[in-house]
């Protein structure tokens, strides 16, 4: 389990840039029941929104595509 944790972490690292996002108190609840009710994460919901924003489907901002 510990090669898989590692792996996991690896594969984090090399693949993804960490955000952090600060938003007003009391509005990370927010963003959670926002995410929820389109079925997503809050992070796979900010990620839709981004792609959204910028007008490019979600695959094309997953694979930087534009």
């Amino acid at each position: 389990m510990a090669n898989f944790t590692k792996w996991k972490n690896d594969f984090a690292k090399n693949n993804y840039d960490n955000l952090y996002v600060f938003v007003p108190k009391g509005r990370k609840e927010d963003v959670e029941r926002m995410a929820k009710a389109e079925g997503k994460s809050i992070n796979g919901f900010i990620n839709t929104l981004l792609a959204e924003k910028l007008g490019v489907t979600e695959d094309d901002w997953k694979f930087q595509k534009f």
